[in-house]
């Protein structure tokens, strides 16, 4: 009896509870509906508690309020859970925002939220996407891990991502695409995905589209923030493998390479390409068949230098050397092309603004300019054609030092997909715009000379600039442009100092 009895006042509890929860989400207090899951004495829970404790609170009352255990008075458990639900999501997620409710003469009514322009998916399939390494599926089963929406930035090229079995890190440049109809491979670019394609095979040639999933703005927002570190980070590396590579472009001699095979720098022959396992195991045979004493490495590799007088087997080498070039330079054009398809991608992401055309490459740049309308100027470098970019963001008639004006063509021609430029007025003086704080890079001052140049190009600075500026220079007028005083400001701190004296 008292069991029952207990029972039926832990019942009574929790529909008083789900009838409060109801009515606080109608007032939009989500606060308050949390707040009913910890004691009256605990400190409120808002926006800012720890996860923890908002998580501990929404199971506790999701334990009350489930209409697994409600089960005489489903529909009121169940809307008084959706509104938890509703709540805790609200709380532990910065970055939703609640319904704003417009008071009218007949009640109340909520002002809808403004709605995303998105493509549609008519005609769209998810294609199989396959490691170029092992050929296995990439996100098809509980294995990967990555949510649906994944596909999204793996198609337009923002990411790469990991192979579960093999450990490869591809993008969509060198990953394995597959037709949705005829399951053969086709070639696949980022431009292609908010397009239809015709399979190329043989016995196909039907069109298909890529479809697009649906992200939040949430995971939108973390995706901007990881992007512009992945974009600064890669430009650190991308620098320093050029410096390598121009290093060593000069190759070895024919006697350096024999030097560095006695050394024991080289795992194999320069002439014939034997390694230098199977030559020693050979000369462990010879001697042990002539029954000699046992001779050093060193000696046995500078005897093969010398009996090593093939041209058959030094032709087979080269040409088996030649082929491996050609796999090394044909793998390290697809890893430039996925690198320079992230990239504009990842630009495109934070807004392909003017502000940050530093991170784009050279043949990148050069494609945005004649996109734009213009023309290159012959032998023109990174910074130079930067300059004629963000020249764009002027008035014709500005005339401003170090800045000559551009002959600009008709604002149609100069707009364009990839480089939206805002309007402005003509036969306006521009101020001298101060660049955002929010688009300076992380890593500034571990920024080379080259890119720091790039980047006062960016924010329209390099008048600024000495001629012969190093590092520290060009540091100094990144941080003035950024936290210097305006103007007025500084008009006024100066009458102020005027007046004390």
């Amino acid at each position: 009896f008292f069991l029952k009895f207990e029972q039926l006042n832990i019942m009574e509890h929790s529909l008083s509870i789900a009838k409060r929860i109801i009515e606080l989400i109608e007032l939009d207090d989500y606060e308050g509906v949390l707040n009913l899951g910890i004691p009256q004495s605990s400190e409120r829970l808002n926006r800012s508690s720890s996860p923890d404790k908002l998580k501990k609170s929404y199971l506790k009352l999701s334990l009350l309020i489930h209409p697994d255990r409600l089960l005489k008075n489903t529909s009121d458990a169940t809307k008084a859970f959706q509104a938890l639900v509703k709540a805790y999501e609200f709380l532990s997620s910065p970055d939703i925002t609640p319904e704003v409710e417009v008071s009218v003469s007949k009640g109340t009514k909520k002002e809808p939220k403004p709605k995303a322009i998105s493509r549609s998916n008519e005609g769209c399939y998810r294609t199989r996407i396959c490691c170029p390494r092992c050929k296995q599926p990439w996100n098809e089963g509980t294995l990967d891990g990555n949510p649906d929406y994944c596909y999204n930035f793996m198609m337009t090229g923002l990411k790469q991502y990991t192979c579960s079995t093999c450990l490869c890190e591809f993008g969509c440049m060198t990953a394995i695409h597959h037709c949705p109809f005829c399951r053969k491979q086709f070639e696949y670019c980022p431009s292609d995905f908010h397009g239809k394609v015709v399979c190329g095979n043989k016995g196909c040639g039907r069109p298909f589209g890529f479809l697009m999933y649906n992200i939040s703005d949430r995971v939108m927002a973390e995706t901007k923030r990881t992007v512009k570190e992945e974009l600064e980070r890669r430009m650190k590396e991308r620098e320093a493998k050029q410096r390598r590579a121009m290093r060593s472009r000069r190759g070895l001699s024919a006697a350096e390479e024999d030097s560095a095979f006695l050394q024991g720098l080289a795992d194999e022959c320069p002439r014939c390409g034997d390694s230098f396992q199977a030559i020693l195991l050979q000369q462990e045979e010879e001697e042990e068949g002539a029954r000699e004493g046992t001779a050093d490495e060193d000696q046995i590799l500078r005897r093969h230098l010398m009996d090593c007088t093939s041209d058959s087997k030094h032709a087979a080498h080269a040409a088996k050397k030649s082929l491996r070039t050609q796999q090394e330079e044909s793998r390290a054009a697809k890893a430039d092309q996925q690198q320079a398809a992230q990239t504009l991608a990842g630009w495109q992401l934070l807004g392909a603004s003017s502000e940050q055309l530093w991170l784009l490459d050279e043949p990148q740049l050069r494609q945005q300019v004649l996109q734009a309308g213009l023309t290159p100027g012959p032998g023109a470098d990174k910074d130079a054609l930067i300059g004629q970019l963000v020249r764009l963001d002027r008035p014709r008639d500005s005339l401003e030092a170090g800045h000559p004006q551009l002959a600009l063509p008709s604002s149609s021609a100069v707009t364009s997909s990839a480089l939206v430029v805002p309007s402005q007025g003509r036969g306006r003086k521009r101020a001298a715009r101060k660049p955002r704080s929010e688009v300076l890079p992380s890593n500034l001052h571990g920024m080379t000379c080259a890119q720091l140049r790039s980047l006062c190009a960016s924010m329209d600075l390099l008048q600024r600039v000495k001629k012969n500026a190093v590092k520290a220079d060009l540091l100094e007028v990144l941080e003035n442009a950024f936290y210097e005083q305006p103007e007025e400001a500084q008009k006024t701190s100066s009458c102020e100092e005027v007046a004390c004296l």
